[in-house]
């Protein structure tokens, strides 16, 4: 376990080994601007902000025994380029996840994801992205200051979402009918 806050601001730790560690707590590399590698292939819960602010991180790996994601992990890690999500059992890309991660080009959705929260990829430079079958959410300004986008692709059998032309629709969803629809009573004026 690395707890919360465990190496914040600590400036010369260049890679981090946390393979056999199962828990990254909160804010636990935050501002370790000389980070450039992070190995966590056993971590099951990665905390919010967790690798906020490391500069020189360029690549991670979030692991298939991942389970639990906190917000923004890497907001402000402007060199990170390579994010590979091998995880199944994460099903939502969290508020912030990549904000400000101004080197990310591209990055693979797996399946498994069903929600992309507010500022998952705020500011980012991503030029492709393919939104899986699996995809039934995708929050407000979720995409915010991806300037660089140039087309968002949907896999057939997402019943959520489908693109045309580089823009990404909704598709109405049917109205569940065994919802009890309730009248408000009428005030006095």
């Amino acid at each position: 376990m690395i707890d919360d806050k465990a190496f914040a601001g600590i400036k010369h730790i260049a890679v981090v080994d946390a393979n056999t560690v199962l828990w990254i707590g909160e804010q636990a590399f935050n501002d370790c601007e000389n980070i450039t590698f992070i190995l966590h292939s056993s971590a099951f819960y990665i905390g919010d902000w967790a690798f906020k602010d490391c500069k020189s991180l360029e690549q991670s790996t979030i692991s298939r025994k991942t389970k639990n994601v906190g917000k923004s992990i890497f907001y402000g890690c402007e060199s990170l380029h390579t994010v590979r999500i091998e995880a199944n059992g994460i099903e939502t890309l969290t508020h912030g996840m990549f904000s400000g991660c101004s080197s990310i080009k591209e990055i693979e959705i797996p399946e498994s994801i069903k929600t992309v929260e507010s500022d998952a990829f705020i500011s980012t430079r991503l030029i492709h992205l393919t939104i899986p079958s699996g995809v039934q959410s995708i929050e407000n300004q979720a995409l915010w200051g991806c300037n660089y986008l140039k087309a968002i692709n949907v896999v057939n059998g997402n019943t959520y979402y489908e693109a045309a032309e580089g823009v990404l629709f909704d598709i109405p969803q049917p109205m569940n009918t065994s919802n009890t629809h309730i009248t408000p009573k009428p005030q006095k004026l």
